[in-house]
């Protein structure tokens, strides 16, 4: 009898550390992404994209580029995140951390605040071209991910790392985009 306890638990226990998780209805996987400095993290992503980063105190809500269509056609990233409970920020720090071997800084914000539970953050814009978004015209899917540090008064610091990937069409869609603009 003790034997078919101790069995039962056993396969309630392996049961229970393989059962699939899943997000908007899809199965969550693990993608490993390489970081600046030869760092690796493995992030959760889902088949239709990656699943927003967040811990108990603040979920991101954007970490993507938007582009302006015109003559002068600039690629614009925007950052969101929203605070499940009150904080104070006192500075909110987002770096590019892959593709790359180096870091590179997109927003700094030393008077961050929340705008009805919402920081958000755009960069300046960049031109479209090869020379200054050559990842936009690279075949196949681009992976970015980026290290959020939120500071906020009274509390330990908070990182999270948001991937952001984008997918040839995506690219493809934002190039004919601007093209079509310039036009």
């Amino acid at each position: 009898m003790i034997h078919r306890i101790v069995l039962l638990m056993l396969v309630v226990m392996a049961v229970s550390c393989t059962t699939p998780s899943f997000y908007a209805g899809q199965l969550v996987t693990n993608k490993t992404f390489n970081l600046a400095e030869g760092q690796e993290i493995a992030l959760p992503v889902t088949v239709n994209g990656p699943i927003p980063a967040e811990n108990e105190t603040y979920k991101v809500r954007a970490a993507g580029f938007s582009v302006t269509a015109s003559k002068e056609s600039e690629l614009i990233w925007g950052f969101a995140f929203a605070a499940k409970q009150p904080v104070t920020l006192t500075r909110v720090l987002v770096e590019q951390v892959a593709p790359g071997d180096v870091s590179k800084v997109m927003v700094e914000d030393n008077a961050a605040s929340l705008n009805n539970g919402i920081w958000r953050a755009n960069t300046s814009g960049v031109a479209i071209n090869e020379d200054e978004t050559p990842w936009l015209y690279e075949q196949g899917s681009t992976n970015f991910v980026f290290k959020i540090t939120i500071q906020a008064e009274g509390e330990p610091d908070t990182v999270l790392y948001q991937p952001s990937i984008f997918s040839d069409k995506v690219k493809e869609f934002n190039r004919k985009l601007v093209a079509s603009a310039g036009s």
